[in-house]
């Protein structure tokens, strides 16, 4: 077991290297592209990535998660798998062509359809990584992970720098696609022994297929409710308020995503591992929400005081229009963040199906609640009634979380009182100050973000436990 925690602490700090230099690099290709391209041009490929999204959850089934779930696996299993996630990789690539007219009408963007075609190539060669991929994370390799994703970020990053300067447009964010995954094939299968035998046998990936059933559920309900509002927006708004809308929610949800991601892939395969012990499992889920807790609220709050600064430097003048999106969509962030966690104790724990069930009840709501938003006071409706209904959705999630876990939200609470109560503080000084002091440029923002936060500091004689001992009592308890 100590082995397990220690390669558990290994994959953590690794894996938060690979999203922090993931971060690093697909904000530096970023905010190159954001001055080479127009908000329409992103707002095009935006519209695109909502239909292939929804499709890649289909080609992806939850096959990955299900092997990293599955204590041994077989050769056998796993090649199966493998031509099972081909089979479906294949199949949603000829659904995407054939419906790439009826995606372009829909828009009424006749120059769709060719994009579409280009991107189906990519949906399939996605399909050929998925089981190499979950073997990676289920060993904890997430060193190898570092190498390989920081590799291809700058290679799929710099070829679309030079198309977009060779004036292709939104073409280059759809050539991205394909080579980002070719080379991913080819990075992955040099990572790993296992090579796929030219077999398959449904019986022996039937197990997987119940696990991955309502998992596939679960995950379709989720894209569809993620995505309902760039649907609606492209369609209602256009593609230029699209692209100032996916650019907002793309740039708040980045850092976060990074975070959150980065604990989570680490986590779900270690707390498959101790899942039959409840105990362990519950202090190891709360330790995770603590290091997210403390390390996103305040980064979202500091995000809403510097959206100004951050849209000016990262994308440029024309990108104005991202500002108060920004702002509005810092709160709903924070929530997000926090939420993604309660996936591993689901798919650890084998609750695939109580999954689905919360999710449907809690996807209907949130759905409501955009459409209702959107169609009544536009963009800012929208983000509004998304927040309060994430806010809702977070709290039955909770309730379910805590009964798994023979626990309950009032100990939730209590664990993080700490946490919470040094958030408060940072939170209310950032907004004492600036409304003292009006800063007008980046220096007195910034000298009023040190102060405040050296005053969250002082606010608590336990704030070592929150930075310094994180990881250490994570490894001891």
């Amino acid at each position: 077991m100590n082995n397990l925690k220690i390669k558990t602490i290994k994959g953590i700090s690794w894996s938060i290297i690979d999203r922090a230099s993931k971060l690093f690099l697909m904000l530096a290709t970023t905010s190159i592209l954001a001055r080479l391209l127009k908000p329409e041009e992103f707002g095009i490929v935006a519209m695109i990535f909502v239909f292939t999204g929804f499709l890649k959850v289909i080609r992806d089934f939850g096959v990955g998660a299900s092997v990293i779930q599955r204590t041994d696996p077989k050769k056998e299993e796993l090649d199966s798998l493998f031509w099972f996630s081909v089979f479906l990789g294949l199949c949603v690539t000829i659904i995407l062509i054939i419906f790439s007219s009826k995606i372009a009408d829909f828009y009424n963007l006749p120059e769709l359809e060719n994009m579409i075609y280009v991107v189906s190539i990519a949906m399939f060669l996605g399909s050929i990584s998925i089981i190499p991929e979950a073997l990676l994370m289920k060993d904890l390799k997430f060193k190898s992970l570092f190498f390989r994703n920081s590799g291809n970020l700058i290679l799929s990053g710099f070829i679309t720098i030079i198309m977009a300067l060779n004036g292709f447009g939104a073409w280059s964010l759809i050539f991205k696609e394909i080579v980002f995954n070719f080379f991913l094939i080819i990075f992955n299968f040099s990572l790993i022994k296992w090579r796929p035998a030219l077999r398959f046998k449904y019986i022996s990936i039937k197990p997987y297929i119940s696990y991955s059933i309502p998992l596939f559920g679960e995950n379709s309900l989720n894209y569809f409710v993620r995505n309902i509002d760039n649907l609606l927006i492209g369609k209602i708004l256009g593609e230029s308020s699209l692209g100032f809308y996916s650019k907002a929610y793309s740039l708040m949800l980045l850092p976060v995503r990074q975070i959150s991601g980065a604990i989570s892939s680490v986590i779900f395969p270690s707390l498959s591992i101790i899942k039959d012990d409840i105990n362990k499992v519950w202090n190891s889920y709360m330790k995770v929400v603590k290091i997210v807790l403390i390390v996103n609220l305040p980064f979202m709050i500091s995000l809403y005081f510097f959206a100004n600064e951050v849209v000016l430097i990262l994308f440029g003048n024309q990108w104005l229009d991202v500002i108060p999106i920004i702002k509005a969509l810092c709160f709903l962030g924070s929530i997000q963040s926090i939420g993604t966690l309660s996936g591993s104790i689901y798919n650890s724990q084998g609750k695939t199906h109580l999954q689905f069930k919360v999710g449907l009840f809690s996807k209907i709501v949130m759905s409501s609640g955009i459409i209702y938003g959107l169609l009544s006071s536009g963009i800012f409706g929208l983000i509004f009634y998304y927040t309060l209904t994430s806010v809702f959705i977070f709290f039955v999630e909770l309730f379910f979380i805590t009964k798994i876990l023979n626990n309950s939200i009032f100990n939730f609470f209590n664990f993080l009182k700490d946490e919470i109560f040094v958030i408060v503080i940072y939170l209310l000084t950032m907004i004492i100050l600036f409304n003292i002091y009006n800063p007008s440029n980046f220096l007195d923002k910034f000298i009023i973000q040190s102060v405040s936060l050296i005053i969250l500091i002082l606010s608590s004689l336990k704030f070592d436990l929150l930075v310094t001992k994180m990881f250490k009592d994570y490894l001891n308890k």
